[in-house]
């Protein structure tokens, strides 16, 4: 509403998050709020799910999936929260940040020697350092990531909803609601129980498209290879803009899938498979974008704690090939991670080639036929393609396999 009653006072005031002014348009910022927005059981589900990730990349990936919702759902078509030309002028955009830092503070109590990789330490926040943009002394002098992980003593704050601010720190004996109606041990035991059983999830290599938008996918369940039945599988949101900056995330954004599983009776195994296939994507106005344009998604297994799996926190990843979608680039999973190629209509043989060169022929001669099945590839870099095959990004995939530290708070 556009004004609100001063708890204080008790006098009628301006709502100071109703809307915000964007300079160069001469005009208010705009919200469409969806339905869903105020009816989403599962934004709380999310978050905790971000929290139990083992590594800050994975943290990071997964988090941006309910932080990307609440930009769409706020901003609606046509709003301003939903392109990111213009959500940071609605001040409930603050709002929402605040909220998704109080998440990776979180995530720092609870796994406190996992953070950004030394490159993202390293970079400068632009304009932060710049006093003609940022008159604000505190901020200006900690402009370095590396700065911004000791948020209590660089940047003078702290997160509990109830209790005094003044104490600071975050505490696991601490009775005060940090989020979600919860204290800090609340959360961690939620946290922890994630790990009690696996979970399947559909997974998504993001890319910018100079706007938001949303993607819907179907699961499709093949039994022996052949294709049975398919039945709606969820939906992701990519957050974006125009002129934002070029990528393509090699690390998987993941979606939940194994509610839908159980639900339609599909029991993933040597028999039963599944492929994940993209419906439709739309921009927050309405407009379609030629689902082609997408990556082929990947299906992820994560281990339950004390699997044969190795445990909670290492995955399986199955990359299904032939279904008319190129791969990504690149795709990067961490050290411990199997990989499962294969194709579901056909009997395949796929290989790992020994030098780029033999990879971008997808030279079979010059190459390693896979046998095992799955892969647990080393750290580095590895070139695998489907033979016998048109050589095309639908049948070469590079896997990058790195090293990072790891967290055990749901293991």
């Amino acid at each position: 509403t556009p004004t609100i009653i001063d708890p204080i006072g008790g006098l009628v005031i301006p709502n100071p998050f109703f809307q915000g002014f964007i300079p160069g348009t001469a005009s208010n910022t705009v919200r469409n709020p969806l339905a869903i927005l105020f009816s989403n059981p599962t934004f709380l589900t999310r978050v905790i799910s971000s929290l139990s990730e083992p590594t800050f990349s994975q943290f990071s990936n997964q988090l941006v999936d309910p932080h990307n919702d609440i930009h769409w759902m706020t901003g609606g078509g046509g709003g301003s929260m939903s392109s990111q030309t213009y959500a940071a002028y609605d001040p409930i955009f603050y709002l929402h940040h605040n909220m998704i830092d109080c998440v990776w503070a979180v995530f720092q109590y609870l796994s406190p020697t996992i953070n950004p990789l030394a490159g993202t330490l390293s970079l400068v926040q632009h304009p932060f350092g710049n006093p003609s943009e940022n008159p604000q002394e505190i901020t200006g002098r900690n402009d370095i990531v590396s700065n911004t992980l000791d948020y209590e003593n660089n940047l003078c704050y702290t997160y509990a909803l109830t209790g005094n601010p003044f104490l600071g720190r975050l505490n696991i004996r601490s009775n005060d609601i940090v989020f979600g109606g919860m204290n800090l041990s609340q959360i961690s035991d939620m946290v922890y129980k994630i790990g009690e059983k696996e979970h399947l999830y559909a997974g998504f290599f993001l890319q910018s498209m100079d706007t938001s938008y949303r993607i819907t996918f179907n699961i499709c369940h093949f039994y022996d290879g052949q294709k049975q039945r398919c039945f709606p599988g969820g939906a992701l949101t990519v957050f974006g803009g125009r002129a934002e900056r070029v990528y393509v995330n090699d690390i998987v954004t993941k979606v939940e899938i194994t509610d839908k599983l159980d639900a339609n009776y599909v029991n993933v195994n040597e028999k039963n498979s599944i492929s994940i296939e993209i419906e439709q994507v739309e921009t927050a106005d309405g407009k379609e974008i030629p689902k082609e344009e997408l990556f082929q998604p990947v299906n992820v297994l994560r281990y339950r704690r004390f699997s044969a799996g190795s445990g909670y926190g290492y995955d399986m990843f199955t990359v299904n090939f032939g279904q008319g979608r190129k791969n990504p680039p690149k795709i990067s999973i961490l050290t411990g991670t199997r990989l499962k190629l294969g194709e579901l209509d056909s009997t395949a043989q796929f290989y790992e080639a020994a030098s780029k060169e033999a990879f971008k022929e997808c030279n079979v001669r010059k190459s390693n036929l896979l046998t095992s099945e799955f892969e647990k590839p080393s750290v580095g870099l590895h070139y695998y393609f489907l033979g016998h095959q048109e050589c095309s990004d639908q049948t070469r995939l590079t896997v990058n396999v790195y090293w990072a530290p790891r967290n055990d708070v749901a293991s």
